[in-house]
């Protein structure tokens, strides 16, 4: 959990956050758990480097 994240909903309310799906990840159900970790945190990443990090919530750089 983010209790950064959690600190501003609980301040201004889940209502005045926005969620935007930007793109749908297929994971092979017979890779392991640390491979499919590791496919979402790199597409994780490739998002969050478009945006400056204190626009962010989720900004720990993924393991390569």
């Amino acid at each position: 959990m983010n209790p950064y994240l959690l600190a501003d909903i609980d301040k201004h309310g889940l209502d005045n956050f926005t969620v935007y799906v930007f793109t749908k990840v297929v994971i092979n159900r017979s890779d392991t758990l640390k491979v499919r970790k590791a496919t979402l945190r790199k597409v994780e990443q490739s998002y969050m480097d478009m945006y400056p990090t204190e626009l962010m919530y989720n900004n720990i750089k993924a393991e390569s």
